[in-house]
């Protein structure tokens, strides 16, 4: 037989009420009456009708989770979107959500983002990797329908965003990098369709004024890392900064066939905190984002029917063996 609200209501001598509040993480309990219920919830088996509790409350719960024009070679894009897409899972089955995965190319400019959440009766809609010459913007911005929520990139309107707080991880590696004594320093960026990039290199530049700055423009690709290690290196930088750790390791790639010696010739730091950076040799000094918070703070703004707000989550500086102090 099934166990309901009215079971754990009987049990605990409560109103049901009290226990749906407690259940659906709503205000007007108390955290222990809420620990409480949730603790009998378990002990008796209970599982929650989402049927039900979705025509009450006119939604679904599913979650559209876009993933946009990512080329199979990307691995930068591939390891991140990896990590989030994770913790978004664990994260959502914690409050009873399910996750629709789009995986949309640059081809399918014809398929709304708006449309399919429409067709999908999804709750609200997650976008990773949307570029700011993306078409559909304009109508993201002006959607009342369901809360959308942009990863790293604001771009206003009803849009809600959470993005990894990019000035502040910029600046703990300008500091850093000035507490190994590094005077003249390289740069590779990402492309500039992707904000990230622009707020990285405003910060970095700002921050390092009346240092010696070289700038290579590279893509997040692991091929335009090898070429930017390339032309800094024989500019006579001590260090790299590049934007991504996939592009780290195409600097990386190009100091190994070359045989020199990392961080003895040369210091690189990246972005990104990838897994396979803790186990090279030497092990990738670099920003982690907090991914974990992340996921949260997405899903909680679609639960909680949010349009137009921007959160953003500090980054974690990594130092690890690829940085030497000169």
């Amino acid at each position: 037989m099934r166990v309901t609200i009215k079971d754990i209501a009987k049990k605990l001598n409560i109103s049901t009420a009290a226990v749906s509040k407690a259940l659906n993480n709503l205000s007007g309990v108390s955290e222990d009456l809420r620990e409480r219920v949730k603790e009998a919830a378990k002990e008796m088996g209970y599982t929650p009708n989402l049927i039900a509790k979705n025509l009450v409350q006119k939604r679904t719960n599913k979650i559209a989770l876009f993933i946009l024009s990512r080329k199979i070679e990307d691995m930068r894009f591939s390891f991140l979107d990896n990590e989030i897409f994770r913790y978004l899972i664990n994260e959502s089955h914690k409050i009873d959500y399910n996750i629709l995965v789009f995986s949309v190319e640059d081809t399918d400019e014809k398929k709304s983002y708006i449309d399919l959440c429409l067709s999908e009766n999804v709750a609200g809609a997650i976008i990773l990797g949307l570029k700011l010459d993306d078409p559909q913007i304009n109508e993201l911005r002006e959607n009342k329908k369901f809360p959308v929520v942009v990863f790293d990139t604001n771009i206003g309107g009803n849009v809600n965003s959470v993005k990894t707080d990019n000035e502040s991880g910029v600046l703990e590696v300008t500091s850093f990098l000035r507490e190994m004594n590094h005077k003249k320093i390289g740069v590779i960026t990402g492309h500039f369709k992707a904000q990230v990039s622009i707020e990285r290199l405003y910060t970095f530049t700002n921050s390092l004024i009346g240092n010696n700055i070289e700038v290579y423009e590279g893509d997040f690709s692991k091929e335009s890392g090898y070429k930017g290690a390339m032309e800094l290196y024989s500019k006579g930088v001590s260090a790299i900064f590049a934007f991504s750790d996939l592009m780290a390791l195409g600097a990386i790639e190009y100091f190994n066939e070359k045989n020199i010696d990392i961080p003895d010739d040369i210091s690189i730091i990246g972005f990104d905190n990838i897994p396979i950076g803790e186990i090279l040799k030497p092990s990738l000094s670099t920003v982690s984002h907090n991914k974990s918070e992340i996921a949260k703070q997405m899903l909680k703004l679609i639960t909680d029917s949010c349009f137009g707000k921007n959160v953003k989550i500090k980054p974690e500086l990594i130092k690890r063996d690829s940085v030497k102090k000169l």
